[in-house]
């Protein structure tokens, strides 16, 4: 063994050895030069050196570091921002839970022991300042400092259920938070397509309809190969209830390439349960793997 390699070893275990698993504080250079660091807290999801946390907008995740090590990025999707990294390997990570249950009100804590700082959950988001969000994000607010981006959320029994993404000054000390699920759902993708893709079905809907009504279909595309048709009501699409535009939106977001989902849809008084296969958007670029 080297003495550098010797030096590294030292320097991973005493940044991983006050921990029960790893929460890393990054810095990220700026995209241009001249422009600040940025801070985010990576956590790793598995036993085999992946990380995720949040991209911040100007700042080049590809460069992060932690006490002189280097964090490669992985995968990125731009429009939720989350950000997979490769760095070291440690041997604990957090117990992945569900954000489905939370409601306005829920607790959620800074640690998995209910320790640190507190936080309540206000309510789910589908916009921002009038731009319809790619998902559906909680928003939290907070007892303390507002959080890192990439800050991980816990909720009453210790399951990771959000981490922070960027704050909300406009009312209030909060911060939008991304559910685990859209964590899990691009830890997937990666993991068997090796990128994070965003998905296509081929059918139009009108976000001033307040019925996620059916609008038009695309020649060939999955939609049409299915038998949908003009005027069909979309009732739920895979684990997703949808009954509004907004939550047909957060619905396509969790969709996966090339992976068949379940589909029930309306048609006059007549339920119909289909199974759908999305494809790649074939409009959709997302950063690529790093060459791990």
């Amino acid at each position: 063994m080297t003495f550098s390699k010797f030096c590294r070893g030292l320097m991973v275990a005493a940044l991983f050895s006050q921990a029960s698993f790893a929460r890393i504080t990054l810095t990220l250079p700026p995209e241009k030069e001249g422009g600040p660091d940025s801070q985010v807290i990576a956590l790793p999801v598995d036993t085999k050196g992946h990380y995720v946390t949040v991209g911040i907008v100007g700042a080049d995740a590809s460069k992060a570091s932690a006490n002189n090590l280097a964090f490669s990025l992985i995968a990125q999707d731009p429009q939720s921002r989350c950000t997979i990294l490769k760095g070291p390997i440690v041997q604990k990570i957090p117990a992945l839970g569900s954000s489905k249950k939370l409601e306005p009100g829920s607790a959620l804590y800074w640690k998995p022991n209910k320790s640190g700082a507190i936080c309540r959950v206000v309510s789910w988001e589908t916009s921002f300042h009038e731009r319809q969000l790619p998902l559906s994000f909680l928003r939290v607010h907070c007892s303390a400092a507002l959080p890192k981006p990439g800050q991980p959320l816990y909720n009453e029994v210790g399951d990771l259920v959000a981490i922070a993404h960027q704050p909300t000054p406009d009312f209030g000390n909060g911060v939008y938070a991304l559910p685990i699920e859209a964590i899990k759902r691009n830890l997937t993708d990666y993991r068997t397509n090796k990128s994070l893709r965003r998905c296509w079905l081929g059918l139009h809907l009108d976000h001033l309809n307040p019925i996620p009504a059916v609008e038009g279909i695309r020649p060939e595309s999955p939609s049409a190969k299915v038998g949908l048709k003009k005027g069909d009501i979309l009732i739920s699409l895979g684990e997703w209830s949808i009954t509004t535009y907004s939550s047909a939106i957060n619905a396509f977001y969790y969709l996966l390439p090339g992976q068949e989902t379940n589909l029930r849809v309306l048609r006059g008084t007549q339920l119909l349960d289909l199974k759908i296969t999305p494809l790649a958007h074939p409009g959709y670029s997302a950063v690529p793997k790093s060459g791990e």
